[in-house]
């Protein structure tokens, strides 16, 4: 049996495809006999017999002919479970990196320190940690992770205008550019979140790509600037419908295929139910903490809720270069560590299809933490015929 093997190198993890082919090529034997042979390409009918390849038809000649052989006897047919078009195809795997846009505060607050308190000689502003967070995670993880960011509000006159697009395109190796644009600007407009949530969600609805797309909303209080809002009523905090209607822009980002993480900046104890509630909708809630957003009340705190966030969104996804033609009969196992990954269509540990199209694999939990990490270093699928079970070895072992 012969296999097929694609490898490729991802970071620290190397990824293997292997298919285990079960193609079979008849002998051709001497046609004898009072005949001519005249086909080409197939096995012999009539009395005599012809040469060629195993597949097509062909026409032997007249007269008494010897059997197609191998020299001695009948070739055996091939088993019934084997199919001639499983065969050796090569084709690359790549982890798809995520596209993560960044939705930033600029309101006047972010001016403040992490008790929001006016920042005063020596003070350091949360907009500061921000800027500093920011820099170290995307930089450290620009070449897994495809950054964008948009800050709200971001029109030059308006407190409360949130343009359509980003600010920074999502796209890799963005540190430089996403560093230098928060250089040129500072904190000095209300909270507009619902127009920055609906409008992000649309760009990233708008991008061609199909990496997994996630919205990172950073902000340090509630929503304000409520439509229709004139002059000081902008600013106006609590606004109950807009609270509750910038909880309903992030459903509806979900709803998109958009995740949506939450971050409280400092101190935000006026803002902890709507930020819950912002962060249960995004389907990526904090469970077993005192909040379901990630609480960063200072730069220490933000930097390590970046990191873990983008710890949650790090691509285990591998797409496959077709549909295997036995999408049962596959095997993911680590051949550096000897470990078979189970699958689980539950999606806490281990492997599944992304989808019923079955030319996307997924890895879940420890998995997925494995291979971002390296412990995982030489990842195989392997995908047997069908009906052929999938012999398992490791170290070169024949399967």
């Amino acid at each position: 049996m012969s296999k097929r093997r694609i490898e490729v190198l991802v970071s620290s993890a190397l990824f293997v495809f292997v298919q285990a082919a079960c193609s079979f090529t008849p002998k051709v034997g001497d046609g004898s006999g009072g005949g001519s042979p005249t086909g080409a390409g197939g096995t012999t009918t009539g009395a005599g017999t012809g040469t060629g390849a195993s597949s097509g038809s062909g026409h032997g000649g007249s007269g008494s002919g010897t059997p197609l052989t191998d020299g001695g006897g009948l070739l055996p047919p091939p088993p019934p479970s084997a199919d001639a078009n499983c065969g050796q195809v090569n084709n690359p795997l790549k982890v798809v990196p995520p596209d993560v846009l960044l939705i930033q505060d600029r309101s006047g607050s972010m001016d403040n320190d992490d008790n929001d308190q006016s920042c005063r000689r020596g003070c350091t502003t949360k907009w500061s940690e921000m800027t500093v967070a920011v820099t170290q995670v995307v930089t450290s993880t620009q070449a897994t992770v495809n950054w964008g960011l948009k800050f709200f509000a971001d029109t030059g006159n308006d407190d409360c205008g949130v343009l359509p697009g980003a600010t920074v395109p999502v796209a890799p190796n963005n540190a430089s550019a996403i560093t230098k644009a928060i250089g040129r600007t500072g904190p000095s407009t209300n909270t507009p979140t619902r127009a920055a949530i609906e409008a992000g969600t649309a760009y990233l609805m708008s991008l061609q790509d199909t990496n997994p797309k996630y919205i990172l909303l950073a902000t340090d209080g509630e929503p304000n600037c409520a439509a229709g809002c004139v002059g000081d009523d902008c600013s106006t905090t609590p606004n109950p419908a807009e609270e509750m209607a910038s909880e309903m822009a992030v459903a509806n980002a979900v709803a998109a295929g958009i995740k949506v993480f939450v971050v409280g900046i400092g101190n935000v104890a006026s803002a902890v139910a709507t930020l819950n509630q912002m962060a249960m909708n995004g389907g990526e809630a904090q469970t077993g903490g005192a909040t379901s957003y990630y609480a960063a009340t200072d730069q220490a705190a933000l930097q390590t809720a970046l990191a873990q966030i983008v710890g949650k969104v790090a691509s285990c996804t591998l797409p496959l270069p077709g549909k295997p033609q036995a999408p049962t009969n596959v095997i993911v196992e680590d051949e550096g560590t000897k470990t078979q990954i189970p699958r689980d269509t539950n999606h806490a540990e281990g492997w599944d299809y992304t989808d019923s199209s079955d030319t996307v694999i997924q890895l879940y939990g420890s998995a997925c933490s494995n291979v971002t990490n390296g412990t995982y270093s030489n990842v195989e699928i392997l995908e047997g015929c069908p009906g052929t079970p999938i012999q398992i070895g490791f170290a070169g072992a024949p399967r």
